[in-house]
């Protein structure tokens, strides 16, 4: 999985990257929420949006991680997605694994910084000092060069959307603020429930 990971400003990746945070600043994020979603949760994702877009701007807070090692597998990850995915009760079996669906990259912002993250790995691997240990792109390939059909790839294809770093799940705040849990760590509506884990994390405010 590699030793060593760069961190990367939105800004270093692209000079678009004021026009990016501005375009999601003035996106209505309703259509593409998950159509069950309430609008206290709804209204919750306007206010992390919020703090998305100031750390797009921002010059201390990375959207790329960028691991370093010399096997095969991914060579980079979005810190900062925008999209939001669903947990649900399976509730034809309710010893089941629960319904989880990451909904990765169905915001269209999150499409257009992995498209920027891509190139920046491309050109990072022509240099002459990595291009001389012979790296091989397996994915999307060398030939998908037109950001359509990069995009088109990354929808298409994209496994690992949190890049074994699962969190915020549960978020703790208030209910009608779309949060999971309260300070005292029990769900919402539920009794002698609590949740402790990393799932009740949320962005900073």
């Amino acid at each position: 999985m590699g030793n060593a990971a760069a961190f990367v400003l939105l800004q270093n990746l692209t000079a678009d990257y004021q026009a990016i945070a501005s375009t999601l600043s003035a996106q209505n994020l309703s259509p593409h929420a998950d159509v069950t979603t309430r609008k206290s949760v709804i209204d919750f994702y306007e206010a992390q949006k919020q703090i998305l877009v100031d750390m797009f701007r921002t010059t201390n807070s990375a959207v790329m991680e960028f691991p370093f090692s010399a096997s095969t597998g991914p060579v980079f990850a979005l810190l900062k997605p925008v999209s939001r995915g669903t947990i649900n009760i399976n509730t034809t079996d309710a010893f089941a694994e629960p319904l989880v669906n990451f909904r990765a990259v169905s915001n269209p912002v999150d499409l257009t910084i992995l498209v920027k993250i891509l190139k920046y790995a491309r050109q990072f691997f022509s240099t002459p000092t990595m291009a001389q240990l012979g790296p091989v792109e397996l994915f999307p390939g060398p030939g998908v060069s037109d950001e359509a059909d990069i995009s088109a790839s990354l929808r298409d294809l994209l496994l690992q959307p949190s890049f074994f770093h699962p969190c915020c799940t549960a978020t703790l705040g208030s209910r009608d603020k779309g949060g999971v849990v309260g300070t005292d760590l029990l769900v919402h509506g539920v009794k002698k429930l609590s949740v402790v884990d990393a799932s009740i994390i949320k962005a900073r405010s």
